[in-house]
């Protein structure tokens, strides 16, 4: 069996049994496992990050925080801001409020790009924080 019919048939049991158990964590596993499958890449917003960012967490947080707050500055819109991220990929959890995470890489090893913020009563954004990760199996 071609090797892409392989990946197709995997991708398919996955997100059946996310479907299957219908929680946001059994979505959130099969996109993990989707994104380490098809290696998506960083997130759009995330840009092309040097290389010695990538390397040091507290650089890569720090990087990552600038850009989503010119982005998404204080007092924008926090479904605004849901929504772009959203369609670039990220995903929620709703045990999990006002956290978004984006997931790429390959097995055994894989990166992680999570956004958290607050909001007032209108729904602007109070403060936004992100965070690049790897984590290997």
């Amino acid at each position: 069996m071609p090797r892409k019919a392989i990946l197709f048939v995997i991708c398919a049991v996955i997100v059946a049994s996310a479907v299957a158990l219908s929680s946001d964590r059994g979505r959130w596993a099969a996109d993990v496992l989707i994104s380490y499958i098809f290696d998506t890449g960083p997130p759009a917003i995330a840009g092309k990050v040097p290389a010695d960012v990538w390397m040091h967490s507290d650089k890569a947080r720090d990087y990552f925080t600038g850009i989503l707050r010119r982005r998404f500055p204080k007092g924008s819109s926090a479904a605004a801001m849901v929504a772009v991220l959203k369609d670039q990929g990220f995903t929620a959890r709703d045990d999990v409020p006002k956290h978004l995470q984006y997931s790429w890489g390959h097995i055994p090893c894989g990166y992680f790009a999570v956004v958290d913020w607050s909001e007032d009563a209108a729904g602007r954004i109070v403060h936004i924080e992100g965070s690049i990760s790897e984590g290997c199996l």
